[in-house]
């Protein structure tokens, strides 16, 4: 036996709007805490680098970006890094 169910009940087929989510929205633009050391062109320095490699490095140049402060790595022949501040040791 076929029913229809907006005969039955009259109120099913009025649409409802979705409840909204809370979105947790945070400003990457602000860094969590303030960088302590300040690095200049020519600066010799430690990288750790993707999957645990660790390499001594000379910075070729800083770039401020909306994420943060990056620092572009020259290390071995003809080989550089983009790297964030967290990944330098020294």
């Amino acid at each position: 036996m076929y029913v229809n169910h907006r005969t039955v009940n009259p109120c099913s087929c009025v649409e409802r709007p979705l409840p909204l989510l809370a979105v947790h929205q945070y400003n990457r633009a602000v860094p969590a805490k303030k960088p302590d050391r300040q690095f200049k062109v020519g600066d010799r320095v430690t990288v750790s680098l993707s999957a645990g490699r660790v390499v001594d490095g000379v910075v070729k140049a800083i770039i401020n970006r909306v994420d943060g402060v990056r620092l572009q790595v020259d290390y071995g022949k003809d080989e550089t890094a983009l790297v964030y501040l967290w990944q330098v040791r020294q």
